[in-house]
This record gives structure tokens, sequence and C-alpha cells, in this order.
């Protein structure tokens, strides 16, 4: 990967060289009229109308100055071939090469590699975070939910809401309460029961975490949960809830495999862009595919070449889930648009003569 990336910038540092050499031509000669402007004014006594036109003339060069480098930074221009081999160094040796790096640096580098970020609030606690990479780092854009945990006390309830809950908490699941009170948290509403005397009549042990509202599970509250099903919803709030604490730790990142379809087949394959390398099963669909069966092809070492195992397996660890569930959900999901990347399999015919 570091070869591509360093041939990647190359070829940008190449197509950036007019506008490089222009503007540093061009903050190479200010610097110099601006060294000379200020041995005059040194020369000139400042009651001499001559001062004030040479400090005008400052002003304006400091301002076009000013003006070229934030140009320089908007454009994200390589300042040099070293600059690329440091960058090539750091993806060389990350773990030794990134603790050398200043803020400064960090900044620089992670603008050069990467294309865009996206930042979107999603609910009252997922932040959805989309990483386009420079492709020679990384051809897919990568997708985190960021859950943040919130302060304890919410606002106070409305009418409305004070009104639904005296109906509902008695008798109610908790899901149920969540859903007619979507942006309060459980906790916040125990707060509130207990304040104004409202109890349970049953104690029946629930999943959903306390510090969870029901926009958490889902944010357009258009019958679509967030993570695909309510099952897998409530499994990834669990898991952010249970690793994050308001002061320790106040966020944690849930990183998804990306939405595209390709990238999300390169679980099973390599590259669906070619058909002939498509799937190998008989029928070339991914309906019906069995867990068992890929745990078996991962042990194949040319099959699916691109894919690192030891990160299919860290990824899956690091979400809290077994890697035989995790392989299940992306079957599940790939089948639910089979049609849409030529997944769906080839229709059987009847055999000749």
């Amino acid at each position: 990967m570091k070869d591509r990336v360093k041939t990647a910038l190359e070829q940008v540092y190449d197509q950036q060289s007019e506008d490089f050499v222009s503007i540093h031509e061009q903050l190479k000669g200010m610097d110099i009229q601006l060294s000379e402007n200020a041995e005059k004014r040194l020369a000139t006594s400042n009651k001499d109308p001559l001062y004030a036109k040479l400090q005008a003339q400052a002003d304006e060069l400091l301002q076009t100055k000013e003006q070229l480098e934030m140009k320089k930074e908007k454009l994200g221009i390589i300042d040099s071939p070293e600059e690329i081999a440091k960058l090539h160094a750091l993806l060389g040796n990350f773990e030794a090469v990134w603790p050398t790096f200043d803020l400064e640096q960090r900044q620089r580098a992670f603008s050069l590699l990467i294309n865009r970020i996206e930042v979107e609030v999603v609910s009252p606690h997922w932040i959805r975070l989309s990483i386009d990479w420079l492709d020679a780092v990384c051809p897919r854009i990568d997708i985190a939910y960021l859950w943040k945990v919130t302060p304890t006390r919410g606002e106070v309830l409305s009418e409305e809401e004070e009104a639904i809950l005296r109906e509902c908490w008695p008798h109610a699941t908790r899901l149920e309460v969540l859903q007619q009170l979507p942006t309060r948290t459980w906790r916040a509403l125990q707060r509130h029961a207990s304040v104004n005397h409202l109890y349970r009549l049953h104690s029946i042990k629930e999943d959903i975490p306390l510090f969870a509202c029901f926009l958490d599970f889902m944010p357009k509250l258009d019958g679509q949960y967030l993570f695909r099903d309510y099952e897998t919803t409530l499994q990834y709030v669990k898991i952010a809830c249970d690793n994050t604490a308001r002061e320790q730790a106040p966020l944690y990142a849930l990183w998804l495999l990306s939405e595209k379809v390709e990238d999300l087949a390169n679980l099973f394959d390599g590259d669906l862009g070619v058909g002939a390398t498509a799937l190998v099963r008989p029928n070339k669909s991914v309906l019906g595919l069995e867990v068992s069966s890929v745990r078996k092809k991962m042990k194949t070492k040319g099959f699916a070449a691109g894919v690192n195992r030891d990160d299919l397996v860290k990824g899956a660890a690091e979400l809290g889930v077994d890697l035989d569930a995790h392989i299940a959900m992306v079957i599940e999901a790939m089948s639910s648009i089979a049609d849409t990347p030529g997944l769906a399999g080839i229709q059987e015919t009847a055999s000749l003569g």
C-alpha cells in the first residue's frame, strides 16, 4: 500500500507542479519586497509622506501573501518530494513514525491521505462518520457510528409527554414506552416517574439500555432500524453503552463494513466486477449460502486473496460479536439485495436427453 500511495502522491505533485512553482515564486518575491520595504521604512522618518505610502504598500503585500497562503492550503499542494518521502515512511512503519509527527504534521498527513470526511448527527447519541480515503490507501469508504454520552439530566417533559407517560408507564413494555416518547431515555423517564409517584405493575427484565432513546434505534421513525433490524440495532446499542462512561470514555466508535455492495461482497470474493470470479458456487448465488462454506473458503489462500483474514477476525472481535454471527449478518444483508449486484444466481435448466 505504501508504494501505491507514494506513486499516487507523486502524480498529484507533478500535476500541481505549475501551481506549486507559481505560488512559491510569488511568495518568495513578496518576501523580498517586504524586506526591501522594511529597510526603506527604517531609513524614512515617520513624518515623511513617503513613510505612509511605504506602510500602505507593506499592508497590501501582507494581505496578498495571506491570500496566497490560504489558496495553497485550500488546494492541499504537496510542499515537496521530501513530504512524499515522509508519508511513505509513515505508511511503511506507522507505529514507529507516527509518534515522531507533531500535531501539525499529523493533520497534514490526514489532509493528503483523505479525499473527504463527512460527519452527520444521526440521533441524540449516534454520530455518523464517513471517510473517503485516497484510492491508493483504501478504495472503499469507511463508515463509523460514534456513540456519544449526553448529560444525564434532560429537558423537562411537556404536558403532552407527561400524559403519555402516565397512561403507558404502569403496563407497557420498555420498548413500547420509548416508542411513545422517542426522544427520552429510559433513565430520564424513570427519574420523572419516581418524582411523580408512578409505578410499574410488572417487573420484567428488559434488555434496552437505560441511556438509549428510541431515536437511537430508529432515527427517522419510518419503520427502518438503524442497523437493519431491531435485534442487530439493540446489540450494537448495548455494545456502545457498555463501552462508554460520561467522564472516562464519552465516545465509542463502531466501525462497519462499507455501504457499497461491491465491498460487502468482498467477504466472499476478491473482485465481483469480474464475472468469472463472481462466486464459486455452482449456482453463483448468495442465497442459501452457509456460514460454514464461507469459513471453509477463508482457509483457501487463493479465495478472495485481497481480503485480510486477520482483519475480519479482529473486526468482529472489536464489535464484540462472534465471527460466525458477523458472517451470517453479511450473508443476510447481501441476500436482501441479491438482484442488485447480480448475486441472485442462475436459473437451473432441465438436462437434455
